[in-house]
């Protein structure tokens, strides 16, 4: 009751959903379009934003592929350019109550010279690419140190 109300305020224009890539999940879309569909009654400019969450980031690419196809034939359902991969980064900070990009901070201040010219935080890249694309804003960081290392591995 409170996702369909919230989805009708004219406030409220984009409803994001996280999705895994593979059957468990993308079965769960269909109902969701639905949901989306009877919210643009009240709110024509609704749309529903899918997030690609814990997408493999080795092997094939069968179940992301497969998912990006369904989603596509979905009348109000788009899907979000930033893809979210399973990297341990997210275990290791949920480990230790952090988000990613200060777990992926607090890791490269311990390495040595060769091993951080070498390593890249792709998790705290993926987390700052999709904060842009969710509100057009840069991610902001309070270090400019670290700062400049995230904004020079995405040019």
């Amino acid at each position: 009751v409170e996702l369909r109300s919230a989805m009708s305020c004219e406030l409220v224009n984009e409803v994001f959903i996280p999705l895994r890539p593979g059957k468990a999940d993308i079965g769960t879309l269909s109902k969701m379009n639905e949901v989306i569909e009877k919210a643009k009654v009240y709110n024509e400019s609704m749309i529903g934003k899918i997030i690609l969450n814990q997408c493999r980031s080795v092997g094939k690419q069968i179940a992301l592929h497969n998912s990006i196809a369904y989603i596509e034939k979905l009348e109000y359902m788009q899907i979000m350019k930033t893809r979210i991969f399973n990297r341990i980064a997210f275990e290791y900070a949920l480990e230790d109550s952090l988000i990613v990009v200060e777990s992926e901070k607090r890791d490269m201040q311990a390495m040595k010279k060769y091993q951080l010219e070498k390593y890249i935080p792709k998790a705290s890249l993926e987390m700052k690419e999709l904060y842009l694309e969710i509100t057009n804003e840069e991610f902001f960081i309070e270090d400019s140190l670290w700062a400049k290392i995230l904004i020079k591995m995405t040019l």
